[in-house]
């Protein structure tokens, strides 16, 4: 007899075993639980965001950017490098100089990033 097992509950003993397949899927569905829907914006939104994106292209200006990705919203500050309205994406340079492409429909905010205040605070 051990701690665990009271009385005659030996025989399921050797079950208390887990599958790595199993720890996998109790993982996945643990981060899966954080997930979001994309959210959707509104016209004043919409508004707001192109007005903001349309000064940060004329003046090469750094942005705080709140997209939606893979289920989770990202932050990220960087600046706007190109507007491609045909593949309605975002072109980017992010702090450590990477670049990528954002999808128009993944953006959920934008604003002017102040190098002085947090970016982020208002968010």
């Amino acid at each position: 007899m051990n701690k665990l097992t009271k009385g005659s509950n030996l025989r399921w003993e050797s079950s208390r075993m887990m599958l790595p397949e199993h720890v996998q899927a109790l993982r996945q569905d643990e981060a899966d639980l954080g997930k979001k829907k994309r959210p959707s914006l509104d016209d004043q939104e919409l508004e707001t965001l192109n007005r903001t994106l349309s000064e940060a292209l004329s003046g090469s200006k750094r942005v705080a950017l709140r997209y939606y990705q893979n289920g989770y919203i990202k932050k990220s500050i960087c600046c706007v490098e190109k507007l491609d309205t045909a593949r309605r994406q975002l072109k980017i340079r992010d702090v450590h100089e990477t670049g990528s492409c954002i999808s128009l429909m993944d953006i959920v905010e934008i604003k002017l990033a102040d190098p002085a205040a947090d970016p982020f605070s208002g968010m």
